[in-house]
């Protein structure tokens, strides 16, 4: 998950891709979650990216119904 964006940046036609938007965001949570360690103001920080991504995710699965199926167990635990 770390490489992700060098590795999907060549393949990408359209930058303003909602699905991209998603993938970029997870992107964004895992590293912060994954960080060595954290300040006070990052708490804050990646609760709203937690949020933005669960809705971003909500807003694509009402677009894409039989791509974003029902999210995976452990989905749960972001909120």
């Amino acid at each position: 998950m770390r490489n992700f964006p060098v590795l999907v940046e060549p393949f990408v036609l359209d930058k303003d891709d909602p699905v991209l938007a998603l993938a970029l965001k997870l992107h964004e949570v895992t590293e912060r979650v994954t960080a060595g360690e954290f300040y006070e103001y990052e708490i804050e920080l990646l609760h709203d990216s937690i949020i933005e991504y669960l809705e971003m995710r909500k807003n694509l699965r009402s677009l894409h119904p039989n791509i974003f199926k029902r999210p995976k167990p452990k989905h749960h635990f972001f909120r």
